[in-house]
């Protein structure tokens, strides 16, 4: 069984993505107004004070541009299966992605991010 506290984060979480209304996208041309600010940091200080790994890479779809900053960070950021859904929906494979390249001599770094006025634990 899930702790209170992974329970309370989760929920933070998918109620940010729905103010960005992650959950029903946009359509092309069609914009979604966000009322209220967006504290990025209060939602996710328990994903963004964990371990991540960098690497420069590329856009997944054409043009494939070699200009993109990846991070992946080792906790996981929660979504729910309608968001999802609605993701694979405005974007089916395989237009969202394109098969794994080689590093071509890319470096990929481990690190660790910390912020001087919000302690992670």
């Amino acid at each position: 069984m899930k702790s209170k506290t992974l329970d309370e984060q989760s929920s933070k979480e998918l109620d940010f993505f729905r103010r960005l209304s992650f959950g029903k996208l946009p359509a092309e041309g069609e914009e979604k107004g966000l009322e209220g600010g967006v504290d990025f940091a209060a939602v996710f200080a328990p994903v963004l004070g964990g371990k991540y790994w960098h690497y420069q890479g590329s856009l997944t779809t054409p043009p494939c541009s070699e200009t993109v900053h990846w991070y992946v960070m080792q906790t996981a950021a929660h979504v729910s299966q309608t968001m999802v859904a609605n993701f694979k929906e405005l974007f089916p494979n395989p237009m969202d992605n394109r098969p794994v390249q080689e590093l071509n001599g890319r470096v990929i770094t481990e690190g660790v991010l910390a912020s001087s006025d919000t302690e992670f634990s």
